[in-house]
C-alpha cells in the first residue's frame, strides 16, 4: 500500500514537470469540442481522468473482495460451529460409553494384553 503511494506520487510528479515544460497552446478536438487549450491542461485532465477511471475499476474490485471476504468469514463461523457441535457429542459419546463399560479402540490399544490365567487355559486332550 505504501509502495503504491509512493509510485503514484512519483509519477504525478513526472507527469507535472513534462506538463509544465510542454505548456505551448494546442488546438483541442473532442467530438463536437474544439477549441485551444495548453498543452499541460489537456495532459493534466487525461492524467485526472485516467486515474478516476482507474479508482473506479480499483473500487469495484475492493468491493468484490470485501463481499468475499465475508462470505469466508460466515463459512468459517459456521465450519467453526460445527467443530464445536461434533467435539461436544463426541465428547458425550465418549462418556456415555465409559459409563457403559465399553471400551474403544484407543483405550484397548492402551490396556495390558490379555493373559490367560490356569483356568482359561483348555487342555487339547479334554477337548477331544
Amino acid at each position: 500500500m505504501q509502495a503504491g503511494f509512493i509510485v503514484s506520487i512519483l509519477f504525478a510528479i513526472i507527469v507535472t514537470v513534462f506538463a509544465l515544460q510542454n505548456a505551448q497552446p494546442v488546438d483541442v478536438k473532442f467530438f463536437t469540442f474544439h477549441g485551444q487549450a495548453s498543452l499541460a491542461l489537456v495532459i493534466l485532465i487525461s492524467v485526472a481522468f485516467g486515474a478516476a477511471i482507474l479508482g473506479v475499476f480499483n473500487f469495484y474490485g475492493r468491493l468484490k473482495y470485501s463481499r468475499e471476504v465475508k462470505k469466508l468469514q460466515k463459512k468459517v463461523t459456521a465450519l467453526e460451529s460445527d467443530l464445536e457441535s461434533c467435539i461436544s457429542e463426541k465428547d458425550a459419546l465418549s462418556a456415555s460409553n465409559q459409563q457403559s463399560g465399553y471400551i474403544s479402540e484407543k483405550d484397548a490399544s492402551t490396556e495390558k494384553s490379555f493373559e490367560p490365567n490356569q483356568n482359561d487355559i483348555i487342555d487339547n486332550e479334554e477337548i477331544k
